[in-house]
């Protein structure tokens, strides 16, 4: 029998969920607001941090990468 791994997808999506959630509760306790109240200068804050501090292929870079498309999908509602 060859090693198999049903459902990885769902596991994966939570890895991805639980990094989201953490950056989201991490952002919210050092700013005092949620992320899409956060201001231009804040979320750069952030994104520097991320860009420079956190390893590419981290876990927890997986789930920056749904909060900037957050981000970025709340300035395209501004526009």
């Amino acid at each position: 029998m060859s090693f198999d791994w049903h459902r990885l997808s769902k596991i994966e999506d939570w890895f991805y969920e639980q990094a989201i959630d953490s950056i989201r509760e991490r952002i919210e306790e050092v700013y005092g607001k949620e992320v899409a109240d956060l201001t231009e200068e804040e979320f750069a804050e952030v994104e520097s941090y991320f860009e420079n501090e956190v390893y590419e292929y981290s876990p927890i870079a997986y789930g920056w990468s749904g909060i900037r498309s957050e981000w970025e999908d709340r300035e395209l509602l501004y526009e």
